[in-house]
């Protein structure tokens, strides 16, 4: 097996990761964790999984790690982000104490997910024929089967 990854540096700077693979970078934000997984399997020379799931849990996530300093910065916005996920878990914590009803929940269905993501928003694709606009797709559920999700900031960034 081939696995890609950045140039390995002793010592890494917080731009270790995303100088090397920019798209990674922003799919997996925390760092400093990738690189810890590139140092274990580094040493390890390989990983017979599940013989030696504990050894990468916790050279990676052990108590006793010990983060690069290059990473200091990002692992505190890692740190940040945990603590504001759980809270807005717990904010959106169901209470089934009173027993179901339509009206039991202030918020709003599209506003709650089993993900903590950034906000997105939907997008339909559509045509102009002969100046009717009609959705990309064709037949049953055409407006259904022409919507596409983007993050919010994406959309910001990128809409005209």
């Amino acid at each position: 097996m081939l696995i890609l990854a950045p140039v390995w540096d002793d010592s890494p700077g917080d731009e270790w990761f995303g100088s090397a693979m920019r798209n990674s970078a922003f799919v997996y934000p925390d760092h400093g964790r990738i690189w810890l997984t590139q140092r274990v399997l580094r040493e390890q020379g390989a990983i017979q999984m599940p013989h030696a799931a504990r050894l990468l849990i916790e050279s990676v996530y052990g108590e006793d790690v010990v983060m690069p300093e290059g990473f200091a910065r990002s692992e505190q916005e890692q740190v940040g982000k945990y603590y504001c996920d759980r809270a807005m878990a717990k904010k959106f914590v169901l209470n089934f104490r009173p027993g179901y009803a339509a009206n039991i929940n202030d918020y709003l269905p599209e506003k709650l997910s089993t993900r903590l993501a950034e906000e997105s928003v939907s997008l339909w694709l559509a045509t102009c024929i002969d100046g009717v606009v009609k959705p990309y797709a064709t037949g049953a559920h055409a407006w259904e089967m022409s919507v596409v999700r983007v993050r919010r900031s994406w959309w910001k960034k990128h809409r005209g």
